[in-house]
C-alpha cells in the first residue's frame, strides 16, 4: 500500500503543484515582510527591518504560514506535501536560489 501512495506523491502533477504553490508561497512571504518592514512604528518592533536572510527558520515559516493563508492554501496539505514528496526539498531549494535566497 505505501508504495502506492509513494508513486502518486511522486508523480510530475504532484510535483508541479508543489513547484506552483512553494514557489507563490515564497514570493508573496518576502512580500509580506518588505510590507511589515514598510509599516514599523517603531523600529525596534518585529522584524525590525531584518531582510529575509537575517530571520530565523521559525520566523522565516511564520511569513510562509502568512502567505499560505492570504493564498488560501491548506497550511497542513502543504506540510504533508513537503514530508512525502520525495524531492520537496530539492525543489524548495531550488525555488529560493531562483529568488535569490538560497539556503546555505
Amino acid at each position: 500500500m505505501e508504495s502506492k501512495w509513494k508513486e502518486k506523491f511522486d508523480s510530475e502533477e504532484i510535483k508541479r503543484y508543489f513547484e506552483k504553490n512553494y514557489r507563490l508561497t515564497f514570493v508573496l512571504a518576502i512580500q509580506i515582510l518588505d510590507e511589515k518592514n514598510r509599516n514599523l512604528e517603531d523600529p525596534g518592533d518585529w522584524p525590525g527591518g531584518q531582510e529575509w536572510d537575517d530571520l530565523a527558520g521559525s520566523s522565516q515559516a511564520s511569513f510562509m504560514r502568512l502567505a499560505r493563508e492570504r493564498l488560501g492554501l491548506d497550511d497542513q496539505l502543504h506540510k504533508y506535501l513537503l514530508r512525502n514528496i520525495g524531492e520537496a526539498a530539492e525543489i524548495a531549494d531550488r525555488i529560493r536560489s531562483e529568488c535569490g535566497h538560497p539556503v546555505e
